[in-house]
């Protein structure tokens, strides 16, 4: 607003020139009356109107007024004009009298000669009192200077001005430009003042330029600073070339201001143009600008390389270039205006500041009005509302960046403190890898012994699963000479222990299997442990008596928590090992009650361990202090794996040479629960009383079903022996009566022995005690809850305990019965 109001004060101060000029005194038949003129108080006065004129003369200025045979109207250019029938050129020269009167004793008066793109000299009273160039009759001779002067008139009452004035240079001849007349005072202070202004105006411009220079190299993508420089720059030097200063510092060619002025003229709207672009992108089309900015460029070489006389000619059309594009540009600003962009109502301000100092010079230059030149305001004002708005813009981009970087500061704080958490979660996975890696290491290095391990097992056993096959190979070429020779009791009997030792490895190997592979289930229940004791140890008496050992078990009452065929298999084997490490002295079995805990203890005064051995005793197929001592070396092994299984604690101690103590350690059974134990069931049935017993054997291999008929046969059995249901079936429908006892293989052709027992119990009508003979270890009997008198013997069957669980099951199913 405060610059719009300086613009329009300045206008309408020149605009009341306007309204002055029917009042004020003018030129009349080359004759100005001053004597009621009061410039104290009126002011400066202009010199129009009709002046004397001679066309193609310089008259002599002592000469009078009555030889010039003409009049010419001032200010007015004489191209295409009639002078005496003769129509005149822009090139040519000519002298102009005026006759100026004044009243007694009136103030001292100075003249403003503008500047006038030509030559030429001016007298008063016959006196020359002021010159520009070289007044001449042709180009050769004429040399132009366009500077703005002040002449001091004579203090006469009567002044006779004569002006002669020669154009070979510009387009335009004669006074384009008012003379002015004032007191000498006021012109004097009014010139120096427009200097200072000048002056100061070229300073602050030059300082604008370089200050968004250097902002434009500290930010080279704010191409507006770039633009705003050498706008300020072509602002500066459209100043200068206007105010003549120059001339007032060296001299030089008139040509060199002339192309200068025209230069900054056709460059200012393109590059304004563009300075516009760059604050509104949207809104200005970049086709349109750079084509103007081809105009101009082609314009500034045009005033370049052609003579004044000729690019002269064209500031008419380029100043209807420079009205269309500044048409553009208003409406450019008018359109980001009305999409609401920033700062531009205060650019359109200024636009329409320029516009009206650009009309009024424009007008101006083609003598279209009388005024004063305002471009040098114009300019100082319309320059200086840029830098607001690009000191606003900047200011708005600080603050805009000094948030960016606030929010920036706080996202890399927030990310310093992500990082760190990431930071420790990876090194929390770290340490995790790397304990996994340890434990990694640790089961690759388990891994390798347990392979190396197997390989030393795999070696031990076919070392071991060699000797007693030897030895049967050995027994059998033994028993067919014995035959021979009638005495074949001993071999036999030797043939039966290297059975026994085979079956007992075999079984050993199926069970350390079992362990490695986690898929031995115990099944825990509460039994009478005096009972399972008792009968393991009547199996190693004769053994021990045999070696000439003191065996001895003390008897107990205890009930246990256990699976009694693993607590049996781990008793065996450590009764076992005893006898074995034993040659003398005895061996002697106890228990030992500790709070609601029971010790097994198995006492010996055998060899001895070592404590280097203690450990190494339990692995698979080692045996120290072996002299004399045979076995597979699996013993203790699946009596440790055995204990972890049940949860049993088995421990050993143990001195060289005194002997050892094996314990095992089993959950006790409180006297509340001693009801719920059932006593175990004795056999009252006598051995002999297998005789023309009824049996029908079911297994599908026919070399098993000869041996198992040949065997039955020889104990006095009548025996049916067949390969499936089918066939047991039909010989059950043959017989006479239901048959006694049904042995059965587990493993059919398409169906299982349980299955086949099944059926056959549908077929019969009632339940007939029944054997499940099968060498799968992992089927227990809880698989036979669904079959009542049915008892399950693993492969491969002694004769003897085949012979006796027999016995077992058929006094058992008596006394049910």
């Amino acid at each position: 607003m405060r610059l719009s109001l300086v613009v329009l004060v300045l206008f309408f101060s020149s605009a009341s020139s306007f309204s002055r000029a029917d009042s004020v005194p003018a030129i009349q038949d080359g004759i100005l009356d001053l004597t009621h003129w009061r410039f104290e108080d009126q002011g400066a006065l202009k010199l129009n109107g009709n002046w004397h004129f001679h066309w193609m003369n310089l008259q002599d200025p002592s000469g009078t007024l009555a030889d010039y045979p003409g009049y010419m109207p001032v200010p007015a250019v004489w191209n295409n004009r009639h002078f005496k029938g003769e129509q005149m050129s822009g090139s040519g020269y000519a002298t102009y009298a005026i006759q100026i009167l004044r009243a007694e004793n009136a103030e001292p008066l100075h003249l403003i000669l503008p500047e006038m793109n030509m030559a030429f000299r001016l007298w008063a009273n016959g006196a020359q009192i002021a010159s520009s160039g070289v007044v001449g009759t042709s180009s050769e001779d004429s040399v132009p200077r366009s500077q703005p002067l002040i002449a001091s008139l004579p203090d006469s009452t009567d002044i006779v001005l004569v002006l002669q004035i020669s154009n070979f240079y510009h387009m335009e001849g004669g006074i384009p430009r008012a003379i002015e007349i004032d007191q000498s005072e006021t012109v004097l202070s009014n010139f120096e003042l427009t200097k200072i202004i000048n002056i100061f105006t070229i300073g602050a411009l030059c300082i604008v330029a370089l200050h968004y220079l250097a902002l434009y190299i500290g930010r080279p993508e704010e191409s507006g600073y770039l633009m705003y420089a050498i706008l300020a720059i072509l602002f500066g030097l459209r100043v200068l070339a206007v105010s003549k200063l120059p001339y007032l510092l060296i001299d030089h060619p008139h040509i060199v201001s002339t192309r200068l002025s025209y230069i900054t003229m056709f460059l200012l709207p393109t590059v304004y143009l563009l300075f516009i672009r760059s604050l509104f992108p949207k809104e200005v089309s970049k086709y349109l600008a750079y084509s103007l900015l081809v105009i101009g460029t082609l314009g500034t070489c045009w005033t370049m390389f052609t003579p004044a006389s000729v690019f002269t000619t064209s500031r008419n059309l380029f100043s209807n270039i420079i009205v269309v594009s500044l048409v553009y540009t208003v409406i450019a600003v008018l359109l980001a205006a009305y999409r609401g962009r920033e700062d531009a109502k205060l650019v359109l301000l200024l636009n329409g500041v320029l516009a009206i100092t650009g009309i009024n010079d424009t007008l101006l230059y083609q003598q279209l009005i009388q005024s004063i030149d305002l471009s040098q305001y114009g300019f100082l004002i319309f320059i200086s509302g840029h830098a607001v708005v690009l000191g606003r813009r900047m200011n708005r981009s600080f603050v805009r960046e000094n948030e960016a970087k606030r929010e920036l500061a706080e996202f890399a704080a927030s990310l310093q403190s992500r990082v760190e958490e990431r930071t420790s979660d990876l090194a929390e996975k770290v340490g995790l890898l790397q304990r996994k890696e340890e434990e990694l290491a640790q089961a690759r290095e388990v891994a390798v012994n347990a392979n190396e391990a197997k390989s030393k097992f795999l070696a031990g056993a076919s070392h071991d699963l060699k000797q007693p096959m030897h030895a049967l190979s050995l027994y059998v070429q033994m028993l067919e000479n014995s035959i021979k020779k009638g005495t074949s009791e001993a071999v036999t009997t030797s043939i039966r222990a290297s059975l026994l030792n085979l079956d007992t490895l075999l079984d050993d190997l199926v069970k350390v299997s079992q362990l490695e592979a986690g898929v031995l289930e115990p099944v825990v229940r509460s039994i009478h442990l005096g009972a399972c004791l008792d009968g393991i140890t009547d199996e190693f008496a004769l053994i021990a008596a045999e070696k000439g050992l003191d065996f001895r078990s003390v008897r107990t009452t205890a009930l246990v928590r256990t699976d009694t065929d693993l607590l049996g298999r781990i008793i065996r084997n450590l009764i076992s090992n005893a006898i074995k490490y034993t040659n003398e002295g005895k061996v002697l079995i106890g228990c030992r009650r500790q709070h609601d805990k029971i010790c097994i203890q198995i006492w010996d005064t055998g060899m001895g361990i070592s404590s280097n051995d203690v450990e190494a005793i339990f692995e698979e197929f080692t045996r120290t202090n072996t002299t004399n001592v045979t076995g597979s070396g699996l013993g203790l092994s699946i009596a440790r794996g055995f204990s972890q299984i049940l949860g049993h604690d088995l421990k050993v101690s143990s001195s060289p040479g005194k002997g050892s103590c094996f314990s095992v350690t089993l959950d006790r059974v409180t006297a509340a629960t001693m009801a719920s134990v059932q006593q175990p069931v004795k056999a009252t049935m006598e051995l002999d009383e297998l005789e023309d017993l009824t049996v029908v054997f079911i297994d599908d291999d026919p070399t098993v079903r000869s041996a198992m008929r040949d065997l039955l046969t020889d104990w006095g059995c009548r025996v049916s022996a067949v390969a499936g249901r089918v066939e047991a079936m039909a010989t059950i429908e043959e017989l006479d009566c239901p048959p006694d006892l049904i042995l059965c293989d587990y493993h059919l052709h398409g169906e299982s022995g349980l299955d086949v027992l099944t059926a056959l119990h549908s077929t019969i009508g009632y339940t007939v005690p029944g054997i499940i003979i099968t060498a799968d270890k992992n089927l227990v009997t809880t698989s036979l809850s669904g079959l009542a008198s049915t008892e399950i013997l693993y492969k491969p069957v002694d004769a003897t305990v085949l012979r006796h669980t027999i016995v077992n099951l058929l006094a058992s199913y008596a006394e049910e019965a």
